[in-house]
């Protein structure tokens, strides 16, 4: 993952660490259930809802959120690994690399 993609973790108050076993990079972000007991939401920290034509977000755009299953949790009180749902323009703006978002359910201590 670039520095810049790094950076901008870091001032959302998130981390990436990347496993090599299977060369990716692992997000943990603070999920929230949603609209019923089997779905869970977090706010995406590189998707927003409108870019510009050259492939800048809009300084006034929201944030997207991102919707996943819940599978249940694991011992640690987690719902495990997600695929991500981001953006081409997403993508293509923080040159992203293979990741994956950790869903955490209790705290962001682990």
């Amino acid at each position: 993952m670039n520095d810049e993609a790094k950076q901008h973790l870091y001032k959302n108050n998130l981390r990436c660490n990347y496993d090599e076993k299977n060369d990716t990079y692992i997000i943990p972000v603070p999920v929230l259930k949603w609209g019923g007991e089997k779905i869970l939401v977090f706010e995406c920290p590189f998707c927003k809802q409108s870019w510009k034509k050259n492939g800048e977000p809009c300084k006034t755009s929201l944030p997207v959120y991102h919707r996943h299953g819940d599978d249940g949790k694991d011992m640690d009180g987690n719902y495990g690994f997600r695929t991500p749902h981001c953006s081409d323009e997403a993508r293509r703006y923080w040159n992203l690399p293979n990741f994956q978002f950790k869903l955490i359910g209790n705290n962001m201590i682990f």
